[in-house]
């Protein structure tokens, strides 16, 4: 299967933040008077915090497609259980951090339809970022994981739902590595896996479900969590 390489330089459209850290608060909500949607939220600045409470939607490919984009380390970004993003464009993603420490939180929905169109991204160098997804994350494009990691360190929580579409993953880790993973999907829709998962080969796992490989318990296996 081949990963979408990474994007080594990033075009910032929108609101970027230049100076001090800061509050961004992204997207309009919605109500029977106003249905229209915010763009893009991005922000370079180390120690932001990105909010959506609202709607966000994009079209475009690549970079000015993600739906929220955070470079900068220590971000703190938030998707609300009242904000809903979507992404219809190629390697356009819900979510996208690319500094070491970021704590990301979905209790909303995000929704993407490009092929390599990810929910949330940790690149390259964000390292030791914190993932918890109490909310909705369904990708349908070809190569579109729910959360796709490359940073090492990882701590991710899915304690909601991901959908991709057949053959690919819940959660993929594409160079990275997760130091802990806590899973509450399972039954009909098992969260599916593939990648280094170095909690479990250490035992240190707090894994809802038993973790089954039809090739046996690999370092680098692709697994499927199972109730």
């Amino acid at each position: 299967m081949v990963e979408q390489a990474p994007r080594p330089q990033r075009l910032w459209p929108g609101l970027v933040l230049l100076l001090a850290p800061a509050a961004l608060i992204g997207g309009l909500s919605t109500s029977a008077e106003a249905q229209s949607c915010g763009g893009q939220i991005s922000s370079s600045t180390a120690g932001a915090t990105v909010t959506n409470n609202g709607c966000i939607t994009t079209s475009g490919n690549s970079a000015p497609g993600d739906g929220i984009s955070s470079s900068g380390a220590n971000a703190t970004i938030t998707n609300t259980d009242s904000g809903t993003i979507t992404t219809s464009g190629i390697g356009a993603f819900g979510i996208y951090s690319a500094g070491a420490n970021a704590t990301i939180t979905n209790s909303g929905t995000i929704t993407t339809s490009g092929s390599n169109a990810f929910g949330i991204v940790i690149e390259f160098g964000g390292n030791n970022a914190t993932i918890t997804n109490s909310g909705t994350i369904t990708t349908s494009g070809s190569n579109a994981h729910g959360i796709m990691v490359s940073g090492s360190g990882a701590t991710i929580s899915n304690l909601g739902t991901i959908t991709t579409g057949t053959g690919f993953f819940g959660i993929r880790i594409g160079g990275g590595s997760v130091a802990t993973l806590v899973n509450a999907q399972g039954g009909t829709t098992p969260l599916t896996y593939s990648g280094r998962l170095a909690c479990h080969l250490q035992r240190r796992c707090s894994v809802a479900y038993e973790l089954r490989s039809a090739g046996g318990d690999q370092p680098n296996g692709e697994f499927d969590l199972w109730r």
